[in-house]
């Protein structure tokens, strides 16, 4: 029993440490990719259920599962490939390997479960707000992943109550980030600019400036009304886009991955 309570602490020390190996951490004045993942890894190293064990519940609850599948459906219907493939391939590689590996237990889909761990611990920032839970539609932050988290000085259970509008600080920087966020709603789906932003100025908790680039933003819709588009099917899909473009089919959130992370206090 104590060579297995031993191990067991030894695989969450592994996690842990890696989950703070992927988090930004600010630096003043340096730019800087969002990792800062510097130790060396293999496929070997990082077993994908021992990753899963160690999230923070909150990653894996049903209400955040729920949730990915619905930024994970409006991604492919935006972009034409799926969310887990997109920040597997712009995130480090080596973990994003062994995320491969999860198989999970119980009810829950395995791929979602693969889907939910890449984002928790991927060392791009990844976060989301919806329209729902304010009466007025004002949005609120509803997940962060731990790089954005950190990056962004919140805790979760903080976080997810957040209007999303507290990461500016100044009116022009307030207005600019509105009418960017009401483009992108209004707008449905459009190649013109592929969702990416550069050079968005944002604020931490404490109040410091952050300058990120390369912003990939999408919005996000309630997976019953995409209906088959959400599996892939040509017709389906087509359907759903033209429901869009009519304003028939509205977002009912955003969300955001972050290439590049810039401190500038």
């Amino acid at each position: 029993m104590r060579i297995f309570a031993l191990a067991c602490w030894a695989v969450a020390s592994m996690v842990t440490i890696t989950a703070s190996a992927f988090a930004i951490e600010p630096s003043r004045g340096g730019r800087r990719r969002s990792s800062s993942f510097s130790m060396s890894h293999s496929r070997e190293d990082i077993d994908g259920d021992d990753i899963l064990a160690g999230l923070e519940p909150h990653y894996t609850s049903r209400s955040t599962l729920d949730w990915l599948r619905k930024m994970d459906d409006s991604y492919r219907l935006e972009r034409g490939e799926s969310l887990l493939d997109a920040i597997t391939r712009e995130g480090y590689e080596g973990f994003a390997a062994s995320v491969v590996g999860i198989e999970g237990g119980g009810e829950d889909d395995p791929s979602l479960l693969r889907l939910a761990s890449a984002c928790a611990l991927s060392d791009l920032p990844i976060a989301s707000h919806d329209f729902l839970r304010d009466p007025t539609g004002e949005a609120t932050f509803n997940y962060g992943n731990v790089a954005f988290l950190r990056g962004f000085g919140y805790r979760w259970g903080e976080f997810v109550i957040t209007p999303s509008r507290e990461c500016v600080a100044t009116d022009e920087d307030a207005n600019e980030r509105q009418m960017l966020l009401d483009a992108v709603r209004s707008r449905g789906i459009t190649e013109d600019d592929g969702g990416r932003y550069d050079n968005l100025v944002r604020v931490r908790k404490d109040g410091r400036r952050i300058l990120l680039r390369d912003v990939n933003l999408w919005n996000v819709y309630d997976d019953v009304r995409l209906g088959g588009a959400k599996d892939g099917d040509d017709r389906a899909s087509a359907v759903t886009r033209a429901g869009i473009e009519r304003g028939e089919i509205v977002p009912i959130g955003q969300a955001v991955w972050i290439r590049t992370v810039e401190y500038l206090d």
